[in-house]
């Protein structure tokens, strides 16, 4: 998901840079915990240090200059201003102004141990060819703590995805769960797919993960049913007319504002429109279903038929 739970996959494709340096993780004393190698996955910590920042930007410096360029760009982005802007959104409100202290992540062992069980079980249904850096930030975001019991994420490509945790997160394995297996089945989708711009596009995807994760962990992350089916219905009939759009208003406003239609809106619409093409395709394989375009889901369900 993206701001909260945002993500864009607007970082266009690229030729493949062949880059030597390997990631620099600074270590801070008892807290350097900088990765866990597995076979097909990389869980980085990515440290900083806990004190009173005056302002956001500071931090989101400091944060960001831990970051190194590597095989993964710089934490999936090719230029660190776009990693910047994303830090921005996932580790703050938009409107957080003022003095904060930045508490350091607890429970880095746990969190290891939820991300490395929920992605073994993945692979029971998905394999990646990439082997998928995970990245752990901090979100200091009072919306991320209250709706998703401060666990958020984002991918950016086929190869990394991000986790946000809020040092202060007490009962967050679900979400945390949920988080894994929604961002890992986005960078399967980069994986087959090299774009993901239109409004249509943006719902199958978000439908993919909220239905892969809902077969992994058997639950449904609160965005997914933000809207009941009902209400998905009343409206459907405005949201046709801007299936082709790729603007980015038409996104915040169907996925992420209060303004056009209910919040969340994008996410329950994307969940029924392919949990529709679930029902009626039960033999395909998660890994054939991967391979399909948005357009040849969206057109073999019933809500291609919906006016």
């Amino acid at each position: 998901m993206a701001a909260i739970g945002l993500e864009s996959g607007s970082n266009k494709t690229k030729p493949k840079e062949k880059i030597k340096n390997n990631y620099i993780i600074k270590g801070i004393e008892s807290y350097s915990i900088p990765f866990i190698n597995m076979s097909k996955f990389k869980i980085i910590f990515v440290n900083y240090n806990s004190k009173l920042y005056l302002n956001k930007n500071t931090f989101i410096n400091d944060l960001s200059n831990e970051i190194k360029k590597s095989t993964y760009g710089y934490a999936g982005f090719y230029k660190k201003k776009d990693l910047k802007k994303i830090l921005n959104e996932y580790i703050f409100d938009f409107d957080f102004k003022g003095k904060f202290f930045s508490e350091l992540i607890g429970p880095k062992k746990e969190i290891s141990k939820v991300i490395i069980d929920i992605l073994e079980k993945n692979k029971e249904y998905l394999n990646s060819k990439n082997k998928i850096a995970i990245f752990i930030f901090p979100t200091f975001s009072e919306c991320i703590k209250k709706q998703t019991n401060g666990v958020s994420g984002f991918s950016p490509r086929k190869d990394v995805f991000h986790i946000y945790f809020n040092p202060k997160a007490k009962i967050f394995r679900t979400n945390l769960e949920l988080s894994a297996a929604h961002e890992y089945n986005h960078a399967i989708f980069f994986e087959n797919h090299k774009s993901r711009y239109t409004i249509l596009e943006n719902l199958i995807v978000e439908g993919l993960a909220i239905n892969f994760s809902l077969k992994i962990v058997g639950k449904l992350p609160v965005f997914a049913t933000a809207l009941n089916l009902k209400q998905c219905r009343e409206i459907w009939p405005k949201v046709k007319k801007i299936l082709k759009s790729q603007k980015d208003r038409d996104y915040q406003d169907l996925f992420h504002n209060e303004t056009k239609y209910p919040h969340w809106a994008g996410y329950s619409l994307g969940y029924l429109i392919v949990k529709d093409f679930l029902i009626g395709n039960p033999k395909i394989s998660w890994q054939a279903i991967m391979k399909l375009t948005p357009k040849f889901i969206f057109e073999n369900s019933n809500w291609n038929q919906t006016i």
